[in-house]
């Protein structure tokens, strides 16, 4: 699904069938404007922390991704975007709380930028990934000062100028600094600095 419209909602139950993966894709931009809708559908905590963010789009963004998130979950469960309750990994990954355990559901969230993806499934772990390439900043710069240590022959300038994806960099420089960084870290810094392409 792709979801580009501000009056997005979901008026039936959703089906979603054991042997498959569903994606979702949103255009935050196109739908965050409508903020104090989305806000409804937050739980209290929830809107405890978009009120923490600093600056409006970031928290219009979430407050967005957040909703559209409880919606489709809500219409996957037959259940009100207001039902749905979630619990929280330490590092703040959401799941469904025990309440909803029977579903079997599992998702996972990205966003990025005006970007947000959700996958969903049952019974197992899935993961989902998506990063807003910028090209508002010396990529090179940044690279030589962040990867000193790196040879130039393996570093990420050249990886950036050739063009490669971020596996393929991630896959010359890991060892030396996914030690430093932790691997989430390393993907989501590589996936920021390296334009993707095959």
């Amino acid at each position: 699904m792709n979801i580009t419209d501000s009056g997005f909602k979901i008026d039936a139950p959703l089906a979603l069938p054991e042997d498959e993966v569903q994606l979702w894709r949103v255009d935050l931009e196109a739908i965050c404007s409508d903020e104090s809708r989305w806000q409804r559908v937050l739980s209290p905590d929830e809107n405890k922390r978009a009120s923490r963010f600093h600056f409006p789009i970031d928290r219009q963004r979430f407050v967005a991704s957040r909703a559209c998130l409880r919606t489709i979950l809500g219409a996957y469960l037959t259940a009100g975007a207001n039902d749905v309750s979630f619990s929280y990994s330490d590092k703040e990954k959401p799941s469904l709380r025990s309440v909803h355990a029977d579903s079997g559901i599992t998702f996972n969230v990205s966003h990025s930028g005006r970007i947000a993806l959700y996958a969903f499934t049952r019974r197992r772990e899935i993961g989902v990934d998506v990063e807003q390439v910028r090209r508002d900043f010396d990529v090179e710069a940044i690279a030589a000062n962040s990867f000193p240590h790196v040879s130039r022959g393996n570093s990420l300038i050249f990886a950036t100028r050739r063009g490669l994806t971020p596996s393929s960099v991630a896959g010359r420089v890991r060892k030396p600094i996914s030690r430093q960084l932790g691997k989430a870290c390393l993907f989501r810094l590589l996936n920021s600095m390296c334009p993707s392409g095959p």
